[in-house]
């Protein structure tokens, strides 16, 4: 992962910000990245947590 820290919990991954990173200003952008793999299929996510907001994956 890329300039994220994560923690997992069975199926739950949580990206975290870094100590580096931690604090934007108002209007900032941000991002991070992973690279993963997977032998199956994955299926489209019912809803997901985006900042402790539910969000769907329309």
């Amino acid at each position: 992962m890329r300039n994220a820290s994560f923690t997992r919990s069975g199926a739950t991954v949580t990206a975290s910000s870094m100590d580096w990173n931690a604090r934007l200003e108002p209007g900032a952008p941000a991002s991070f990245g992973f690279t993963g793999a997977w032998p199956g299929a994955n299926g489209v996510p019912d809803a997901f947590e985006l900042n402790g907001a539910a969000r769907t994956a329309d």
